[in-house]
């Protein structure tokens, strides 16, 4: 069931709005000169294994993404989903960017790429994922081999 989706994966994007960066050096008026943090591709497995390498890092990952009320998350498998194996996924939230160019729903309960930001300290509701995937910029279907 896809109601509410867009409110929903909406309010899971407020408080990470901002992407991580990464600190280059001074410049000449003693601002800090701030880089974009290049963006690491990593499998669910290890980023859930790896929690504080990826925390508050640009990340790249697939999963099977389901879509649901207070059940937004991207999961190593759509087994996983259907049984509720909320710790083998990752809560997920959209950049307002993306929900306002794409209808996001349509991307439900099927395998994709994402792209945004980990944190490891945002579980969900009732704690129930193993971090979060949020301020997610980009979104593509996976192809079958």
């Amino acid at each position: 069931m896809l109601v509410g989706v867009p409110t929903l994966c909406y309010l899971l994007t407020v408080g990470s709005q901002s992407s991580p960066a990464a600190v280059d050096g001074d410049t000449a008026a003693g601002q800090v000169e701030r880089k974009p943090e290049k963006r690491a591709f990593v499998s669910l497995v290890d980023l859930i294994a790896q929690k504080d390498a990826f925390h508050n890092r640009a990340v790249a990952a697939s999963g099977f993404l389901v879509l649901e009320d207070e059940y937004c998350g991207l999961f190593l498998s759509r087994e996983d989903a259907r049984y509720g194996i909320t710790k083998n996924g990752v809560w997920v939230g959209f950049s307002s960017n993306l929900l306002a160019s794409m209808d996001v729903r349509s991307f439900g309960e099927q395998y994709v790429f994402v792209s945004g930001t980990f944190d490891k300290q945002e579980q969900g509701h009732m704690g129930a994922w193993s971090g979060k995937i949020g301020n997610i910029d980009t979104i593509r279907r996976l192809k079958r081999r």
